[in-house]
């Protein structure tokens, strides 16, 4: 899934999971593909959307749109991307907290 990310400029890829609070990401877009498993996760804060996800799905989160996870199976992988252009990497000083003032 990373190569297919990449061909359409979606850079700065990572495998893990999905963080278990609510955060985002001010200033870029970001795009997850589940490689593995299933997922419960809650996109625009605590009153936001339940989505169910899960393998082949994949998800376009426009920047600043909250999402945590909800729930998941025990074997949940995702691949998740940036466009090209932005520069961003998924590193703690460039993910906020929806609590944050």
């Amino acid at each position: 899934m990373r190569s297919l990310f990449a061909g359409h400029q979606w850079g700065n890829s990572w495998r893990n999971g999905i963080y278990n609070y609510h955060h985002f990401h001010a200033t870029t877009h970001e795009v997850l593909g589940i490689i593995r498993g299933h997922a419960s996760v809650r996109f625009g804060g605590e009153q936001g959307v339940m989505l169910e996800v899960s393998a082949g799905d994949v998800v376009v989160i426009p920047a600043g749109v909250g999402h945590k996870k909800e729930g998941s199976s025990a074997d949940l992988q995702v691949v998740g991307a940036y466009p090209e252009n932005t520069g961003q990497i998924s590193a703690p000083g460039q993910i906020q907290s929806a609590t944050t003032p």
